[in-house]
């Protein structure tokens, strides 16, 4: 399983107002996600999907995005 993360330039509103920019010059960036636990689904093997079974099923499976989140 990957997690993929994007990246945002919040230089303009999220780091002391603004007065620290990022340096792009240090990218590649890396990211770690320690201690980054998720409940999934096994694959069968069969077909594209792999359904959850009817006895564990994780909450976020059917969770939708509210229009804020979009």
């Amino acid at each position: 399983m990957n997690v993929y993360a994007t990246l945002w330039d919040g230089s303009d509103w999220a780091t002391t107002g603004g007065r620290i920019k990022v340096d792009w010059k240090l990218s590649p960036f890396t990211i770690l996600f320690p201690d980054f636990n998720i409940d999934g689904c096994m694959w069968s093997g069969r077909g594209l999907t792999a359904p959850c079974s009817t006895s564990y099923k994780p909450k976020w499976i059917d969770q939708k995005l509210t229009l804020r989140e979009v």
